[in-house]
């Protein structure tokens, strides 16, 4: 982890110049250069500013341009809360610290994914990290084409470019199961989808898999009903509701992830819709909470922990020079419990 001084080269900004641009303490630079999940985001981006503005560059990071390694991996996340990605980084950081790494963390949240402030994030600045992992929505293409012509060890996560390794659940054995078991098993014929945003690659893949296996399964194009939002509690449960208000019939829902089926939990029960009674219901993910509501939730399993422990081992492979693979793909498979009508409360066999 880099640690700022105030001594610099004559003509060189420093920290306190940085310090005084921003209008914080020293103490909050070094804070949002080493920890910024632990500061203000409104507080962050001004300091961010000033360090892009003065041209800052932290004694670390000239260790760095002479060939010095710092020991770090960096992590960019759209946003720090929720079960997904806590963990993620926790499986980030296992092996991080296995390998005796440091990790340097960064939510882009309070940002637009355009902004120019984003390229001097530390954790996808090489003044401050070996190679980066990066999280969907939390860098825009631009910036990973930047980190491209850089040469930086980049992994990308449920993320595709041409030039880098990815990591990504392959859903497709965990979505036909779903799809299959509603439909085969408990003879759903209208089930509808509560997909992800519709330029997450994700959720376009997951989406793509529930109608293939509908029409595999006999399910007409009627009988599909699909509607999109963001990977939250909210967005499913107005999804729920929209879906009820829209008069269209459907006996069963797969959503694109357990967030998005738990707020869809809740929207049904706001709306008398029980569930599985009225209508059946399978999420995407067996985060640590989907065995804990009410009814608890049936799931495709695929671990977060183990998504990022692949991540950062691919991280450390293209950093030390070793060929990473090109693209990861890890499995997944269907977990029955109550809200599928089921009552099981153990992996499909």
């Amino acid at each position: 982890m880099p640690v700022l001084q105030s001594g610099s080269p004559a003509g060189s900004p420093t920290v306190a110049d940085v310090a005084r641009l921003a209008g914080v303490s020293t103490a909050t630079v070094s804070r949002v250069l080493n920890l910024p999940h632990r500061v203000a985001p409104a507080t962050r981006t001004r300091v961010i500013a000033a360090v892009q503005r003065l041209g800052y560059v932290p004694n670390s990071a000239a260790r760095r341009l002479a060939g010095a390694p710092t020991g770090t991996l960096g992590l960019v996340l759209p946003e720090l809360s929720g079960p997904y990605f806590s963990e993620l980084l926790s499986g980030v950081e296992q092996v991080s610290r296995a390998a005796g790494l440091h990790l340097l963390v960064s939510s882009t949240e309070a940002l637009d994914p355009e902004s120019d402030l984003l390229p001097s994030l530390p954790p996808a600045d090489p003044a401050f990290v070996d190679g980066t992992i990066i999280l969907p929505h939390s860098l825009a293409s631009s910036h990973i084409d930047r980190l491209v012509r850089q040469g930086r060890p980049t992994v990308l996560v449920e993320r595709t470019h041409p030039l880098l390794p990815t990591v990504s659940f392959d859903p497709a054995l965990g979505v036909r199961e779903a799809i299959r078991h509603l439909v085969l098993d408990h003879g759903a014929r209208h089930v509808a989808c509560l997909a992800g945003p519709t330029d997450a690659e994700a959720s376009i893949r997951r989406e793509r898999l529930w109608a293939q296996e509908l029409v595999a399964c006999g399910v007409e194009a009627a009988g599909r009903l699909v509607m999109h939002g963001h990977w939250s509690e909210e967005e499913g449960r107005e999804m729920a509701l929209a879906l009820v208000a829209s008069g269209h019939p459907f006996d069963a829902v797969f959503a694109v992830s357990d967030e998005v089926a738990i707020g869809a939990l809740h929207g049904f029960e706001q709306a008398g819709v029980r569930v599985p009674e009225d209508v059946l219901l399978i999420g995407f993910d067996d985060s640590p909470t989907a065995a804990w509501t009410r009814p608890p939730l049936t799931t495709v399993a695929a671990p977060a922990r183990e998504l990022g422990r692949v991540a950062a081992a691919q991280l450390i492979a293209a950093i030390e020079g070793r060929a990473a693979t090109r693209e990861v793909l890890l499995p997944t498979t269907l977990v029955r419990r109550a809200s599928c009508g089921c009552g099981a409360s153990s992996a499909d066999s």
